[in-house]
């Protein structure tokens, strides 16, 4: 069965799995499909044909803050400093109140609240079938080549990670919505 998979962004910046869930689809298709029926009058389980209009909603003023944060944190190489963990926490706990269906969202936001280490930031694997971008292939020490063995991914110094901009997300304001590059845990 697929699953969900919680990481933590440690001090040192590496991307470190805590805890699975099972069924990926109480993740980030839950909250798609939530999204695309209020919002693009999209009939159920049909948010995979719309990804484009989907993905723009994070700019729209009328999702609720808890919406646009909660659909934030499932983006790509997205992740929550360590200050934002208990926003991300009540976001998906507000999300989960506002909107019909069977998902983890409670349970992740358990977690967050109750168990997390201070210090750490989150990030999410949303579905085991797909590659996870938070694994970086080793290269080989002697030829350069990519090899099968994975590594952590370092949101400093790998390319691509993108910290949530927690207040662009609350306010819906018209400034990016995420900080791309190296980013140190605390900034906000």
């Amino acid at each position: 069965m697929s699953y969900t998979e919680i990481k933590k962004v440690t001090p040192n910046a590496d991307v470190i799995g805590v805890q699975t869930f099972r069924n990926a689809h109480r993740w980030s298709a839950y909250i798609y499909n939530a999204l695309a029926m209020k919002y693009l009058g999209a009939p159920e389980h049909t948010w995979i044909g719309i990804g484009d209009e989907l993905w723009k909603l994070v700019d729209d003023p009328r999702l609720a803050s808890c919406e646009r944060i909660t659909m934030a944190i499932t983006f790509d190489l997205a992740w929550g400093g360590a200050p934002d963990v208990p926003d991300i926490a009540a976001a998906l706990r507000e999300f989960d109140g506002l909107h019909v269906g069977d998902s983890h969202l409670t349970a992740i936001a358990d977690l967050l609240e109750c168990t997390w280490e201070q210090g750490d930031g989150v990030a999410f694997y949303g579905m085991s079938v797909s590659q996870d971008l938070f694994q970086t292939a080793v290269e080989c020490k002697t030829c350069g080549q990519e090899t099968d063995e994975r590594r952590p991914f370092n949101v400093r110094t790998d390319p691509g990670a993108v910290m949530l901009n927690m207040s662009a997300l609350e306010d819906c304001t018209d400034g990016p919505k995420f900080y791309e590059g190296p980013i140190e845990q605390g900034s906000r």
